[in-house]
C-alpha cells in the first residue's frame, strides 16, 4: 500500500481567462484507488465524459471530475492501495489421451494426445517417465522439435535430463489459439520384460498445465495371467482382449504415412493396439499429489503351467496330511502328517492366492483323491466288517 496521498499532476493554461475540463481516473494494475482530497472540483457521472476519452481507455473508469476557472486552483489528491495479484490459468488442457503398448522384451511405446487452449503461455513443460525418449511431436498437426528442460543457469537437468521427481523434463513450443488444438507426442520406455513372475509398473506423463480428463488405454503383451491390478486411476477396462481388425486397419494407417514420408513429409508413428488391454481414466489426474500410475502382476505361460502342478502338488500333500492324522491305513508320524498339511495348504495359498493359478486342477485331483478314498474307506470298513462276522461264527 502507499501511505498518504498521490496528488494528481493537472494541466493549466496561464493568464487564461477562461479554462475547463475533465478528469478521468484509470487503474491499469491491481490497485484500489478511492477519492482523497478533492477540492474545486465536481463529481462527474461515467456517462458524462466525452466518447474520445473514453475510447482511450482499455480498462474501466474508477472516478471522475469537472473543474472550471477556481481560485485557490482545483487539487485533487488519491489514496491508492496495491493488492497482490492472483495468477490465473493462461492454457489449460481440456482432454489427455494416452495410449501405450508395452512389449515383452521391456518397451512401453505411449502416444499422448492432448487438446490444448493457450493465451500466452510459450511451452508445454511435459515431465515424461525417466529414461524416456521422444520420437515424434506434432502441435496442431505440424512437426514440431521439442527440448529439454534446462535449469537457470542454462544447463540441462541432470545427465539424463532428469527433473524434480525423477522424470524426463521437455518442452513443446505452443501456439497461441483460444480454440482447442492438437498436441501429439511419441516417446518409448524401458520397462521391466514381461517373462516369469513379477510386477509392472508405469506413470503417466504430467503436464505443467491443468488437464481436466485424462484416459489412459494399455495393452499388455497376449499369453502371461495378469491379476492384483493397483492403480491410483479409476479402472474403466480391465483385461479385455483387441480385437484384431483394429490393427489391421491401424496397419494400413501405418503404411499409409511411411509413404508420406518417403515423399518428403514428416514421419508419424502410429503405436498398434494389440494384446490385453487395461483402461484408467481421472479428472484432474495432474493436480493430485498422488502420481498417475498403475502396477500389475503377471505370470508367464511357462511360470504358470508351474504353479499349475505345484497347486496339483499341494492338494496331493493336504489329502495325504489328512489321511496321516485320520487314523488310517497310511502309517505316517504325526510330525510328517501335519508338516504334509501345512505345505500343501502353503502351497495352494500361494498357487491360488498369488500366482492367480486357476483352480480347476487342484479341485479335480482334491475330488479324485476325495473319491479314492471314499471308496478305499467303505471297502476297508466291508472287509473289517466280514472278518468280524466270520470270527463270531466260529
Amino acid at each position: 500500500s502507499v501511505d498518504g496521498e498521490l496528488d494528481v499532476p493537472t494541466v493549466s493554461v496561464r493568464e487564461a481567462e477562461v479554462e475547463h475540463g475533465r478528469i478521468a481516473i484509470e487503474a491499469l494494475t491491481a490497485v484500489e484507488v478511492r477519492a482523497g482530497t478533492v477540492e474545486q472540483l465536481s463529481s462527474l457521472d461515467i456517462n458524462e465524459l466525452p466518447q474520445q476519452l473514453v475510447l482511450k481507455t482499455t480498462n474501466p473508469i474508477l472516478l471522475a471530475y469537472r473543474y472550471v476557472n477556481a481560485q485557490p486552483p482545483f487539487r485533487l489528491g488519491l489514496k491508492i492501495t496495491r493488492h497482490k495479484e492472483i495468477g490465473v490459468q493462461v492454457a489449460a488442457i481440456e482432454r489427455a489421451d494416452y495410449k501405450s503398448l508395452v512389449t515383452r522384451d521391456g518397451l512401453a511405446v505411449t502416444t499422448a494426445r492432448l487438446m490444448v487452449r493457450n493465451s500466452r503461455r510459450q511451452f508445454l513443460r511435459l515431465a515424461l517417465p525417466q529414461d524416456s525418449e521422444v520420437w515424434s511431436v506434432f502441435v496442431d498437426g505440424k512437426p514440431e522439435k521439442p527440448a529439454y528442460a534446462t535449469e537457470n543457469n542454462g544447463t540441462v537437468n541432470g545427465a539424463n535430463h532428469i527433473d524434480k521427481g525423477g522424470k524426463s523434463a521437455v518442452l513443446i513450443k505452443m501456439i497461441n489459439s483460444a480454440r482447442g488444438f492438437p498436441v501429439e507426442i511419441v516417446y518409448a520406455t524401458p520397462v521391466k520384460q514381461i517373462e516369469g513372475l513379477g510386477t509392472l509398473s508405469s506413470a503417466m506423463p504430467r503436464p505443467d498445465m491443468v488437464v481436466t480428463h485424462s484416459r489412459w488405454d494399455v495393452f499388455l503383451p497376449a499369453g502371461p495371467s495378469y491379476q492384483a491390478l493397483d492403480s491410483s486411476l479409476d479402472l474403466l477396462i480391465a483385461g479385455r482382449p483387441v480385437n484384431p481388425r483394429r490393427i489391421q486397419r491401424e496397419a494400413l494407417a501405418t503404411a499409409s504415412d511411411a509413404l508420406r514420408a518417403q515423399m518428403g513429409q514428416p514421419l508419424r508413428i502410429n503405436v498398434p493396439t494389440q494384446g490385453i488391454q487395461f483402461a484408467f481414466e481421472k479428472l484432474y489426474a495432474n493436480q493430485s499429489p498422488e502420481e498417475a500410475s498403475f502396477a500389475v502382476r503377471f505370470v508367464s505361460p511357462g511360470a504358470s503351467r508351474a504353479s499349475l502342478v505345484a497347486s496339483a502338488l499341494g492338494a496331493v500333500l493336504v489329502w495325504l496330511g489328512i489321511a496321516g492324522l485320520a487314523g488310517s491305513r497310511i502309517r505316517l508320524p504325526r510330525r510328517a502328517a501335519v508338516s504334509s498339511l501345512i505345505c500343501g495348504l502353503a502351497t495352494l495359498a500361494v498357487t491360488l492366492g498369488y500366482l492367480g493359478t486357476g483352480p480347476v486342477l487342484p479341485s479335480a485331483v482334491t475330488l479324485l483323491l476325495a473319491a479314492v478314498w471314499g471308496v478305499w474307506a467303505a471297502a476297508d470298513r466291508g472287509r473289517r466288517w466280514r472278518e468280524n462276522r466270520l470270527l463270531m461264527q466260529d
